[in-house]
């Protein structure tokens, strides 16, 4: 089973809740909800579920909750899910989300084109616009029989200033060329014979108006990964004191040492991802938004 996971920017709070401001934006990211009208708009097929049962004796439960979404139900064709958010008065941003997936591939020649993709545009402006941020690819062989993935946690950030609404797309791609399924996009990017299912849960889009407000939200990644990976108390804590350093340094307007507090915490980072305490992913969680705040604290002149 191969999975990579391909970012562009990368982000992720919660240790200084009488000063934090971040604001959570995505409306019903749990799948929880009855909502009317429904922030959420789903493809043909694409919908929200409580735990299923796939190839007979797999069973799938939400993340957290009694409900996740489902994308591809069948394994076949493109199926999207998306939501408008409105950044009105934010600068920073950061979007997080859980996802697994289950596949089955029926051809040897299968070379993993299904993926997983994740789009931010406004489709409805003058002039519409569509930037893919993420994708991953996900390939299984024939021999591994059906697979189901764990639960893995993605986050993403970037500036939204002046970016008014935005919308989040999130996609499964099945372009198998067997059974009856359309070949692939182009010639040169042939699929075969994989049958793959995606589940989302937990859908987070947190606004920060300040660089002290993304120290918070990145904190929340560390406890994000205490629950999801190898990391004990101790080793979060001591990534969490690191943060809280940074954080004060730039309240203080110190921006050589809230840098040097930054590059502290990438360092133990990436020993805890040598030691194999963290993952790839989960080391790339905060690899990518501490190094777009040391990028915002030291501006290219």
């Amino acid at each position: 089973m191969k999975t990579k996971v391909f970012l562009c920017t990368l982000l992720l709070f919660c240790f200084l809740p009488a000063i934090a401001s971040a604001q959570e934006l995505m409306l019903n990211g749990g799948f929880e909800s009855v909502i009317t009208p429904n922030p959420w708009r789903f493809s043909p097929q694409a919908r929200v579920s409580q735990a299923i049962t796939w190839a007979g004796n797999h069973t799938i439960v939400p993340h957290s909750g009694d409900f996740m979404a489902i994308l591809a139900p069948g394994g076949m064709g493109t199926q999207e899910i998306w939501q408008e958010v409105d950044f009105t008065g934010y600068s920073y941003a950061t979007l997080s989300f859980w996802w697994r997936y289950a596949a089955i591939d029926l051809d040897a020649a299968d070379n993993g084109r299904d993926m997983l993709e994740v789009f931010v545009g406004q489709p409805n402006s003058q002039n519409p616009w569509w930037d893919r941020i993420l994708y991953a690819p996900i390939n299984v062989d024939p021999s591994d029989g059906p697979i189901v993935s764990p639960w893995m946690f993605l986050t993403l950030s970037g500036d939204v200033i002046d970016a008014g609404n935005l919308t989040f797309r999130f996609r499964i791609r099945n372009d198998q060329a067997s059974g009856g399924e359309p070949a692939g996009p182009t010639p040169e990017n042939p699929t075969y014979g994989q049958l793959t299912v995606l589940f989302l849960d937990d859908v987070s889009v947190k606004a920060a108006t300040s660089m002290t407000d993304m120290i918070e939200i990145i904190n929340d990644g560390v406890e994000a990964l205490k629950r999801s990976e190898n990391l004990s108390d101790g080793l979060g804590n001591s990534l969490s004191m690191k943060l809280q350093a940074a954080y004060y340094s730039i309240e203080r307007k110190n921006s050589k040492s809230a840098t040097g507090q930054l590059k502290a915490f990438l360092n133990e980072v990436a020993d805890l991802e040598s030691e194999g305490i963290l993952t790839p992913a989960g080391a790339a969680s905060l690899r990518g938004p501490v190094g777009y705040l040391i990028g915002l604290l030291n501006p290219v002149q």
